[in-house]
């Protein structure tokens, strides 16, 4: 935070807090969802014209060949995250995880009752030389 108070800019994804304001077509969106009273529960995979933008924006500017039905709309990265590792941890499991890493990451394979195995990462590159063969066991898998 050094940086940060020296007046250097500084993105801070730790809190999953955006950096930008909140732009003037998505207030202006929202007054009118208020407006229309869709103040409702979504469907839980999410709004379908939303799904079918999501979609759009995949298939134009990825080159995916996207549909709505293959998009879910999540609340958040913890949603995705607690959802994907509940299907890919089992208990027992050695989770391989970069370090550093974002800490809640080690609370979602405990509560899958796997355990976390670290991996560092070399601070100059940010990349890795692998795992260690002692860091790997019959139990590993990569996340």
């Amino acid at each position: 935070m050094k940086l940060h108070a020296e007046g250097a800019t500084v993105y801070q994804f730790e809190g999953g807090e955006p950096y930008m304001h909140t732009p003037e077509f998505v207030k202006e969106a929202m007054i009118r969802a208020l407006a229309e009273n869709k103040t409702r529960y979504a469907p839980s995979s999410g709004i379908l014209e939303l799904r079918e933008a999501i979609a759009a924006k995949v298939r134009t500017k990825n080159k995916i060949p996207a549909q709505a039905g293959d998009v879910i709309v999540l609340n958040g990265g913890m949603q995705g995250l607690f959802g994907a590792f509940q299907s890919v941890v089992n208990p027992g499991e050695e989770v391989l995880v970069f370090s550093p890493y974002w800490t809640p990451i080690k609370d979602l394979i405990a509560h899958c009752q796997g355990n976390t195995v670290l991996v560092p990462t070399i601070r100059s590159t940010a990349t890795t030389a692998g795992p260690s063969p002692c860091s790997c066991g019959p139990a590993s898998s990569l996340t």
